[in-house]
């Protein structure tokens, strides 16, 4: 079963959705700015986005999570600026309740295997031998960081300067991050990627090479 996030600001298509996915678990909330919060408290393993909401435009959420786009614009107005920014599939309204619920399946199969930790690029991923491994948004940056570093250790005040930006934040911020990230990599993996190099910072252990971008 698969955490979705439903973005839509009308009921009956939250009703219609719904009674389509009920094999998976279906949140939904009604703007952009609740669905930011609804990311930073929690995983999603896919989003169902509407482009028109009422507080802006779906298309500043694409770009960090799996999407499909459910919107009554035509494809000929906005679905190329949504590829563009991220989407991964873009389906118009009215639509046929099978046709949403196997696009969405097909979103949700496991990519093709693929050896060690795969972290994507663009969304809040990792794939472990083909298998999804959902992060939140700092845990995506904060792995993206120690996997360019290629090896090296990055110090807290590094991590705080180009991870966090120093904003509402504080050394004991990257502990508590490097902690659950370590935690939540190896109940997925049955490894540990990340060590700590005491009193100097963070890095990912060379001899699990494969982790990369």
């Amino acid at each position: 079963m698969a955490r979705i996030l439903l973005i839509e600001d009308d009921p009956a298509v939250h009703l219609a959705v719904q009674r389509s996915l009920r094999s998976h678990a279906v949140e939904s909330v009604e703007s952009i700015g609740l669905a930011r919060e609804a990311l930073l408290a929690e995983c999603f393993d896919l989003l169902v986005l509407d482009l028109g909401l009422p507080d802006g435009s779906g298309l500043d959420l694409l770009g960090t999570h799996l999407t499909l786009v459910l919107t009554g614009e035509p494809f000929t107005r906005y679905g190329a600026t949504a590829f563009a920014k991220g989407a991964n599939d873009y389906l118009t309204k009215p639509f046929h309740p099978e046709e949403l619920r196997c696009r969405v399946e097909r979103l949700l199969q496991p990519r093709s295997p693929r050896a060690g930790l795969f972290v994507d690029e663009h969304q809040s991923v990792a794939w472990y031998q083909g298998n999804r491994v959902v992060l939140t948004r700092l845990q995506h940056r904060l792995l993206q960081a120690l996997v360019l570093a290629g090896g090296e250790v990055l110090s807290r005040d590094w991590l705080l300067d180009h991870v966090w930006d120093r904003q509402d934040c504080y050394p004991g911020s990257v502990d508590t991050a490097v902690e659950t990230l370590r935690k939540r990599l190896n109940a997925h993996t049955g490894q540990t990627w990340i060590r700590t190099s005491y009193g100097k910072g963070y890095y990912l252990d060379q001899a699990e090479n494969s982790l990369r971008i």
